[in-house]
């Protein structure tokens, strides 16, 4: 004994006899097992002797009440020992083990006759009311050591996250005793109670009958909640210890495990949670009961003694509930300092089935005795299994320790437990399960425990709550192993079976591919083992697919993004787009690729899976023969999917006797299905990086037959499309096509080395493909949205490689050598990429380049070509940047007239655009912008085009005459001014620029012939004297340029959606020059016979022509040629909303035009203008003053002489149409 303890036990001269042997006892507890031992002995003996009677003087006293007394003194406060253990640790260690020893002893029977509620009732009311709450108070006490592992990093967190520890506080000692010793004191009471309760109803002699009072047994339940805690603080120890081993191991994947674990503590847990607060619940609510019907009735009712017997066998479940799961706890961690014997996995997996076994079988509707028994006796077999293995490596050695045990328990839970509808009984019976396959996922003793498909198929059948799921994991594991019985009969349940049949089907089905990595049902199966199975299932799959009913269609279909793509991607690219006349086999196989290229974006190897397999079924770059089909399987997969059924035999029958055309048709489908399936792929995407791209462009090089690089074009644009949507993607695949166009190391200049591998003598490629390879890479990038590149203003806010693009695209058109072998397509596509940037950026490379190549007297000393190319490029770069902008076609004052607002809002509802401030302020800086590039065209065209076009001699302007160039000039300049145009016809800005090319030369010739006329008038009527007088060849060639931008601008017009809401500013603008050009050209021929000038009014006309045709076309129209919302047809043309005054001179000038019969060309021309205005709007020929039809019966006299007289054939017939036409009206 300690010398402390000592010389304090002899200072309190206040403590009882009792309290002091105790106290001596306790202290020497601890000093040797033997002694533990013989000091439990002498205590359960002065417990339970009685007096002994030899003789007066030599009796032998009874010790009970005065040991009983001392037992309990801890528990009261001021207590000598009580004291005393809150400063000896020793004494309160020894006092808890020579307590538990002393009550394990009684409630086991060591004394004979004597039980502890029988005879020791004092002993029993003491210890809950008193001691329990005690050591409650001790085993709370936070006494941790902490052992930290040196493995983890100080700072880092990712441990935290996963479930995993890198510290862990080992309770000490005394905190690990006192919560076993009250998991011993609740063990041994709830024994004693049972055991006395039993031997009461079995008594039947005359002897002494153990009496149970049933107050004391009652008072369990004020104390219940402290062995909940004691249980729930010992699983928590468990838990923490067993993490952080398995986490200062060098594990494979830690934190699958670590998840495993926290899984299956967390439902052991639960259940004890549940079992707890189910069992208090009721007593609650039983009491509550026997009071109302106390107040009400009286104690002596019938029944207030019905309610009290409920409540009595509430208490002996609670007890019963008590002993099994302390009894598991006890069994394995026996406490008693080193007392407690340590049980082998074979003892420890027969209490587990011990414990199963007693699970009540059942037939008809459950009892509640049958679910309470089933439910306690699963969670004391739960709680023993991860109490005695709670890593999975344990559990390995545990359940395999006795296989054929383990067997019995497997089945016993599949025929019993969960058979069961309670939901409590059934996630007992599965976890049990799971923590079985858990450890035997790679033993190949798991066919013997899922030995019995047919007991697991019923399960499934059998409704979908806990047991279903339960079976689900079994399945998945039973398909594994036997994947050609298990999956067709899977497949027949899921055609035959009812809804949720169907439902726990697919769960299997959709958990089976998930096996190789998941650990929800157990271990990791190895990849080799799970490919054949995949493939087997591919194959069920492929059979379903055109299934009679939706939901097997549909569901199967999800299914097919579980298996490996090389299965299946062909069979269902097949399906996809053959004949299907009822859609089923069609719709589902589409569905279903769609779900296997969205489940494999990581990379873009199923896009090249797509690609090959899709050329294979167009016929190019056939591979190999695929192997003869073996098993029955492959056989009937191989007879539906390549010869068909009889229908598509017939259907394939007519496909090969039909047209080359319908065969066309088919590819197109093909290469249709691939490219959105490519779009797809792309959405999914969450990562764009070089190597998710570069691998699909390096494959697009590398195609050679027209069709393959059609096919890689349309789904690498779509690709591209999703893409470039992003910065991130723009920059890879930027990085991309960087990469096969400029293969060279970082820091050198070498952007010859794309053009001179292509198209150099040494190729052996044929032209197409070089060709084909120079632009492929270029319309990837142009298939990419503007809204990332014209992001950046400058170009040094952008990112590296969308600048090293930019820099290498204009050094290969700067270069003479590059730019020859580029034809006239590449060109265009690299404008067309390069129009994508911001215009500040493309108009501050212009001025510069314009600055550089287009110096004053640079025509006489180089050579021009460079010149004009420069001013092509300028022309297409600002003419393709102007009509990228949305609202160029659009006048906001037209629009409001032809009520185009709300059927625009409603458009742009369906598609999901709203017109945003923000975007609206960015296209009005990118206009003011253009405004300065505008007049970079009007002087380009002043400088370069109008000289060459107005000389007398081509040769004077360069050393060499360059007609070929200059036509592509001249067409680039019209299309641009154009262009221009319709944009002045909207803002101001640019009417500066484009009116000395549009309108000064309409109004100078016309001033200049009516001054002419005027001379001749005052100065020459007289006399008749004929006046030579023709007008300037410059001026006429102004005009001929001007003409031909008018009919570009309003072809574009008329060819625009949007065209019809500006046509009415042309003609407030353009018609009044028109009419009085015609009509002084006309004047001018008739006055001097000038014949070769009337082509000017025939043209004045012909632009009138177009203008009007112009106002008519291209209404907006939804798909199938349905009328839009909100509009009415026929809706009110654009001429109606003209000036009374434009429209009168309009209908007169047709009128007048048709009638002018001493100009035959003149009067063609106005038979064409008439007859389209009376197409277009011929209710504008009625007044409206008097609403007569005068002007109409004018205009139908006119073409009526026409059609009679006119010298042109083709002019008399367009006459009589029209007339013929108004007739029949």
């Amino acid at each position: 004994p300690s010398p402390g303890l000592t010389s304090s036990s002899t200072t309190n001269a206040g403590a009882t006899g009792g309290a002091v042997v105790l106290f001596r006892m306790c202290t020497c507890a601890l000093a040797s097992q033997a002694s533990l031992r013989t000091l439990i002995y002498v205590s359960t003996r002065l417990l339970c002797d009685e007096a002994s009677a030899f003789g007066e003087g030599n009796e032998r006293p009874c010790c009970t009440t005065a040991w009983v007394e001392a037992l309990c003194s801890p528990g009261v406060r001021r207590s000598f020992l009580h004291k005393q253990m809150g400063v000896h640790r020793r004494l309160t260690l020894g006092y808890l083990l020579l307590l538990s020893g002393t009550v394990r002893a009684v409630t086991h029977g060591c004394a004979k006759g004597k039980r502890l509620h029988s005879h020791f009732v004092q002993f029993a009311q003491q210890l809950l009311a008193d001691v329990v709450p005690c050591v409650a108070l001790i085993a709370d006490t936070r006494e941790a050591t902490t052992l930290a592992d040196a493995a983890f990093v100080d700072g880092d967190d990712a441990s935290l996250r996963d479930g995993t520890k890198k510290e862990l506080h080992v309770p000490s000692l005394m905190t690990v005793e006192a919560n076993n010793t009250l998991l011993h004191l609740f063990h041994g009471i709830a024994l004693d109670v049972l055991e006395v309760h039993q031997h009461d109803e079995k008594q039947t002699t005359t002897s002494r009958r153990a009496v149970l009072d049933r107050d004391a047994p009652s008072r369990i339940w004020s104390v219940v909640s402290i062995l909940q805690r004691a249980l729930l603080r010992a699983l928590e120890w468990v838990q923490s210890e067993i993490i952080w081993e398995m986490s200062s191991i060098n594990s494979v994947d830690p934190s699958t495990k670590t998840q495993a674990v926290n899984e299956t503590f967390a439902l052991v847990r639960i259940a004890l949670e549940d079992g707890f607060a189910q069992l208090i619940k009721k007593q609650e609510t039983l009491e509550c009961s026997r009071r109302a019907v106390e107040k009400q009735f009286g104690q002596n009712s019938k029944d207030y003694h019905a309610i009290s017997g409920m409540m009595w066998t509430n208490t002996l479940r609670l007890f019963f509930f008590c002993r099994s799961l302390s009894n598991a706890w006890t069994y394995i961690y026996g406490g008693l300092g080193e007392m407690g014997v340590q049980h082998t996995d074979e003892q420890i997996l027969a209490l587990i089935a011990s414990f199963v076994s007693s699970v009540p079988s059942f037939e008809g509707e459950e009892k509640e005795h049958d679910v309470f028994l089933a439910a306690t006796m699963l969670l004391s077999g739960a709680l023993a299994a991860v109490a005695a293995a709670p890593a999975p490596s344990m559990q390995a050695a545990l359940w395999f320790s006795e296989l054929n045990l383990t067997q019995q328990i497997h089945n016993t839970i599949v025929q019993r437990g969960l058979r069961y509808r309670d939901e409590n009984v059934q996630k007992l019976s599965a976890l049990l399960s799971r923590l079985i396959l858990y450890s035997s996922s790679n033993n190949s003793a798991f066919r013997i425990i899922a030995d019995s498909p047919d007991q697991l198929l019923e399960l499934l059948s059998n409704g979908r709550d806990g047991a279903s799921q339960c079976v689900i994991g079994v399945m998945i594991r039973a398909a594994v192993e036997r994947p050609h019985s298990i999956l067709p009969s899977l497949f027949r349940l899921l055609q035959h079976g009812d809804t949720n049949t169907r439902r726990n089907v697919l769960d299997v089905l959709s958990a089976l591919p998930k096996a190789s990595d998941d650990s929800a049902y157990g271990g990791a199966i190895a990849p080799e083992r799970m490919r054949p199975v995949l493939r087997l299932l591919s194959e069920e799959l492929l059979l379903r697919i055109q299934d009679e009913e939706l939901q097997i269609r549909l569901q199967s279909s999800k299914l097919f993004a579980k298996v490996w793509p090389e299965d299946v991607c062909r069979s269902l690219l097949k399906l996809a787009t053959q004949r299907d006349r009822s859609v089923k086999r069609k719709s589902s196989a589409q569905h279903a690729l769609r779900l296997v290229v969205e489940a494999h974006t990581s990379d873009g190897s199923v896009v090249l899976l797509l690609i090959q397999e899709s050329l294979t079924l167009l016929g190019e770059n056939v591979p190999s023969i695929c192997a003869t089909p073996s098993t029955p399987a492959d056989i009937l997969a191989f007879a539906t999917l390549h010869c068909g059924t009889l229908q598509d035999t017939v259907e394939s029958q007519q496909v090969t006797n039909s047209s080359t055309g319908e065969e066309g048709n088919i590819n197109e489908r093909i290469i249709r299905l691939v490219a959105l399936l490519g779009r797809h792929w792309a959405e999914g995407v969450l990562n764009w990086t070089k190597t998710c791209i570069l691998p699909l462009l390096q494959r697009a090089m590398e195609a050679r037959a027209p069709l393959e690089q059609e096919l890689l074009v349309r789904v690498m644009s779509q690709i591209a499309y999703v893409c470039g949507a992003t910065n991130e993607g723009l920059v890879a695949l930027s990085l991309s096509c960087l990469h096969i166009m400029k293969p060279t190391e970082e820091g050198t200049n070498n952007s010859t080395v794309w053009l001179e591998n292509l198209t150099g003598p040494s190729t052996a490629l044929s032209s197409d493909a070089s060709i084909y390879q120079i632009i492929a890479p270029l319309l990837f990038l142009r298939g990419c949205p503007r809204r990332i590149f014209a992001t950046f203003l400058t170009v040094t806010q952008m990112p590296p490689p969308i600048a090293e693009m930019w820099e290498f695209l204009w050094s290969v058109l700067l270069n003479p050598n590059y730019r020859e072998e580029l034809s006239l397509d590449a060109q265009r596509v690299i404008l067309e990429l390069m129009c994508k940037y911001n215009a500040s950026v493309m108009m501050e490379q212009l001025r510069h380049i314009g600055s550089r190549y287009l110096k004053e007297g640079f025509f006489s000393h180089v050579d021009g070509s460079i010149a004009f190319f420069i001013c092509r490029v300028g022309f297409f770069c600002i003419g393709f940047l102007l009509s990228q902008n949305q609202t160029l076609f659009c006048s906001k004052e037209m629009k409001s007239n032809l009520g185009l607002n709300e059927h625009e809002a409603e458009e742009r509802e369906m598609v999901g655009v709203v017109a945003t401030a923000e975007k609206e302020r960015e296209e009005e800086m990118e206009f003011t912008e253009l405004v300065s590039g505008a007049q970079m065209v009007g002087r380009w065209t002043e400088d370069v085009v109008m000289p060459w076009l107005l000389s007398e001699d081509d040769a004077g302007i360069c050393d060499v005459p360059l007609p070929v160039d200059f036509q592509r000039l001249s067409r680039s300049a019209v299309e641009c001014l154009a262009i221009v145009m319709i944009a002045a016809l909207n803002r101001q800005a640019f009417s500066d620029t484009v009116t000395p090319f549009v309108m000064l030369p309409l109004t100078q010739l016309a001033q200049q012939c009516r001054e002419r006329v005027n001379f001749w008038k005052e100065n020459c009527s007289a006399t008749d004297a004929l006046v030579e007088w023709s007008p300037s060849p410059h001026l006429l060639g102004r005009f001929e340029f001007a003409i031909h931008i008018h009919q570009r601008a309003l072809n574009l017009l008329r060819a625009h959606p949007s065209g019809r809401t500006t046509i009415g500013l042309y003609f407030k603008h353009y018609m009044p020059p028109l009419i009085e050009l015609a009509n002084a050209i006309c004047t001018a021929v008739l006055r001097f016979g000038k014949k070769d000038i009337a082509q000017v009014a025939v043209e004045s006309c012909h632009a009138l022509f177009l203008a009007v045709m112009a106002s008519t076309g291209a209404s907006p129209r939804l798909s199938g040629g349905e009328t839009p919302k909100g509009r009415a047809e026929p809706s009110k043309t654009v001429l109606m909303f003209l000036d009374v005054t434009d429209r009168n001179a309009l209908i007169t000038f047709a009128v007048g035009s048709a009638r002018y019969s001493d100009i035959p060309q003149v009067q063609s021309e106005g038979v064409k203008l008439l007859s389209a205005l009376l197409g277009a709007a011929p209710e504008i020929f009625l007044t409206e003053a008097k609403m007569d039809e005068a002007p109409l019966g004018e205009a139908l006299t006119v073409l009526g002489s026409v059609a009679l007289m006119h010298p042109d054939a083709k002019t008399r017939v367009i006459a009589e149409q029209v007339l013929r036409v108004l007739q029949a009206n």
